[in-house]
């Protein structure tokens, strides 16, 4: 099976003012991710391992959608580090207080709870 390309910046439509597509927070998860950054502390870096063991996601999901947010310069990638054969990948959201991102995370809080939710109850039947 063919690995899914990564979507680049320019290919993912119309920049805001910001310089970062509105694409990039139309799906749940990235919208979940974001706001865990927005809420740890300014200059706290996190892994999509991380990520993915606090939201009980499968790491590849996480780390997808994480290089999707890096692409776009919603996060940062600061650090990586070799770790038993893998690279593991640490990222920072500096830019976060851009109004239009924080107003869509807030709206759509709740319909991303119920998302996830279901999304972990998918997982966990397989």
């Amino acid at each position: 099976m063919p690995r899914k390309r990564t979507p680049q910046p320019d290919r993912l439509g119309a920049q805001d003012g910001a310089g970062m597509p509105p694409e990039v927070v139309a799906h749940e998860l990235r919208r979940i991710i974001l706001r865990r950054f927005r809420k740890a502390d300014s200059g706290t870096s996190q892994s999509p391992k991380d990520l993915a063991e606090a939201l009980d996601m499968p790491l590849s999901n996480v780390a997808y959608h994480c290089r999707v947010l890096a692409e776009a310069g919603a996060i940062e990638l600061v650090e990586t580090k070799q770790v038993r054969g893998s690279i593991r990948h640490f990222y920072t959201a500096p830019g976060l207080s851009i109004d239009w991102v924080t107003m869509i995370l807030d709206a759509q809080a709740a319909d991303d709870s119920a998302w996830l939710e279901q999304q972990v109850a998918k997982h966990h039947e397989t």
